[in-house]
């Protein structure tokens, strides 16, 4: 009877240190014909997992009686493949992401195409364990491993992750999600990643989001002056010419901006700019100033859905 500790090369969990002590239990699959076993420590079944703990408690062990090694057999109801992946699983946890990818912000518009760094769990074997963490009743240190590295995948996989994480209820994690699903709006969507939303709440939530961000930035911009009560203004050419300048350029980008969008860095003078400015020190202080204004206050509007008022989430 073959046992799979020597062909988990493609597990992406690592495998290394588990046998520090011997195995003292057998896991088998009631799916599998070939009926190949796992080795594993009972101890460690146990303490992360509930189900894996009642079934120990309770002796839901066969006899051994086709193995050369006597060791007690437990039989679950489970494809022998995810087995592979729980056991795993159990027996080595993986370690916690880096802070700085649980924790990453959007820096553009447009979600990251690079997969986390290899620290992190695969996207495919993340969903594939939490799938199964309700049905094997996962220990609150394993579930908030998987929790951990759902979130690492929220900046390359912001629409999956969301979707999980909300159809889970877990709400801090889908509201990390949306900060990276600002943009493109929602209609701009296709039909199946639409399908990917667990419910109209969660499609309704992200569409708030973007529009009242939207709002908010359109509305911090068109309110932001130059040179306001004539503070700063340039002692050669007055307020007159660059604030012309400045509402001029305030019209362009008040119709390109969209809810991901800097409007700070849309503000920002350029080659064009100064030379309307006429190159002009003082002038151009001025303008540098706004745009900081801007950029701070901008700062301030709602980014992700867990800071909309609690009266949008009602």
């Amino acid at each position: 009877m073959s046992t799979p500790r020597d062909q988990n090369q493609d597990i992406n969990i690592d495998t290394k240190g588990k046998a520090d002590r011997p195995f003292d239990i057998l896991v088998r699959s009631t799916r599998s014909p070939a009926r190949e076993v796992i080795p594993a420590h009972s101890e460690r079944l146990a303490k992360g997992s509930h189900v894996f703990q009642s079934m120990l408690e309770l002796g839901s062990i066969t006899p051994n009686d086709t193995s050369e090694s006597q060791l007690p057999i437990v039989e679950v109801d489970e494809r022998y493949e995810i087995l592979v992946l729980l056991v795993n699983l159990l027996e080595s946890p993986p370690q916690l992401p880096p802070a700085t990818v649980t924790s990453c912000v959007p820096s553009s518009s447009v979600p990251s195409k690079d997969d986390p760094p290899g620290t992190v769990l695969p996207w495919p074997l993340v969903t594939t364990l939490l799938d199964t963490a309700d049905k094997y009743d996962f220990t609150d240190n394993i579930l908030a491993l998987l929790h951990a590295h759902l979130q690492s995948h929220a900046s390359s996989q912001p629409l999956p992750v969301y979707a999980l994480a909300s159809r889970l209820g877990l709400s801090s994690i889908a509201s990390h999600a949306s900060s990276f699903l600002l943009h493109p709006p929602m209609h701009q969507y296709s039909v199946s990643e639409i399908k990917l939303l667990p419910s109209a709440i969660s499609y309704h939530l992200l569409l708030i989001l973007q529009t009242r961000r939207l709002e908010n930035l359109k509305q911090t911009l068109e309110n932001e002056m130059l040179f306001p009560h004539d503070y700063g203004a340039c002692s050669k050419h007055g307020t007159g010419p660059a604030k012309s300048v400045w509402e001029a350029r305030k019209e362009v980008v008040l119709s390109h901006v969209n809810a991901s969008s800097s409007i700070a860095d849309m503000m920002a003078y350029d080659g064009e700019t100064k030379q309307q400015l006429k190159d002009c020190a003082e002038c151009c202080l001025g303008w540098e100033r706004a745009v900081e204004m801007i950029r701070y206050k901008a700062g301030k509007v709602v980014r992700e859905i867990g800071q909309l008022p609690k009266s949008e989430l009602q």
